[in-house]
């Protein structure tokens, strides 16, 4: 009886760490490269799997939200260790902002399986964008603001700032009247501008921004600029705002020469 006893205990010990080890004989590893983003925005995950055992058989994504459930991704590796980098196109939400619940599964041979969640937030990109309006750049020789940065949302006076910070300035041509207010803008950073008097300002949205700047012609500068204007604004291909000028005041002299204007940005 007590040997019985023994080899019973032995028994139920063996089975436990057994159960302790194949715990991690298959490991998930997920990692984003975001956890919220705007509807159609891409999410990058790297996906990192391994096995003990002979292979991984089958890799599986799904998703969960308001729609339900839905199957995104599935792959059969028959390998230990697996690597893939799955891009995810966030959908087209209708309201302010919707969760989702991503579900990353790896199954080997043996029938272990991992399971890693995921929640995100997407955005709705058909909202309109906030305005920030009444800004006032003033002529370059009135001593006065007469540059912009795009990442403080700021004038700021060309004389007294870095060249890096300056992404756009009013450009005072030397074989033109000083009194003349230029009707031109230059930058001293990577931005861009593309006119676009037809685009719809007031409906300004993330999506409708993207797209029309990524359709636009684009320079280092723009000029013949006049009340009304709408001008894009962006880092290469990359938009960042839209700006209208609601006014260009050229009064007599050089010290209240100036344009306000309006600006939405991403």
């Amino acid at each position: 009886m007590k040997k019985l006893i023994i080899a019973l205990l032995a028994s139920f010990l063996g089975w436990g760490c057994t159960s302790e080890d194949d715990a991690s004989d298959l490991t998930l590893f997920i990692t984003p490269s975001a956890l919220a983003a705007g509807g159609g925005e891409i999410i990058r995950f790297d996906i990192e799997a391994r096995t003990r055992h002979d292979n991984i058989t089958r890799v599986e994504i799904d998703s969960f939200d308001a729609s339900g459930p839905r199957q995104l991704f599935t792959d059969e590796p028959r390998t230990q260790n697996y690597t893939y980098q799955y891009m995810y196109q966030t959908p087209d939400v209708a309201v302010d902002s919707m969760q989702i619940e991503l579900t990353f599964t790896a199954t080997d041979n043996l029938a272990n399986t991992q399971r890693r969640r995921i929640n995100l937030t997407v955005r709705n990109n058909t909202s309109p964008l906030p305005e920030k309006s009444g800004i006032i750049l003033y002529s370059p020789h009135s001593g006065k603001p007469d540059g912009f940065s795009l990442v403080t949302v700021q004038p700021l006076l060309c004389a007294t700032s870095a060249p890096e910070e300056i992404d756009f300035y009013l450009y005072a041509d030397p074989d033109e009247n000083p009194e003349t207010l230029c009707r031109t803008w230059r930058t001293m950073t990577d931005v861009r501008f593309a006119k676009a008097n037809s685009f719809d300002y007031a409906a300004a949205s993330k999506s409708s921004l993207k797209s029309y700047y990524a359709s636009s012609q684009r320079y280092n500068y723009i000029s013949d600029l006049a009340n009304d204007d709408i001008v894009l604004v962006g880092r290469e291909s990359e938009a960042w705002g839209v700006i209208m000028i609601a006014d260009i005041f050229d009064e007599e002299g050089i010290a209240n020469d100036r344009y306000r204007i309006n600006i939405k940005m991403l």
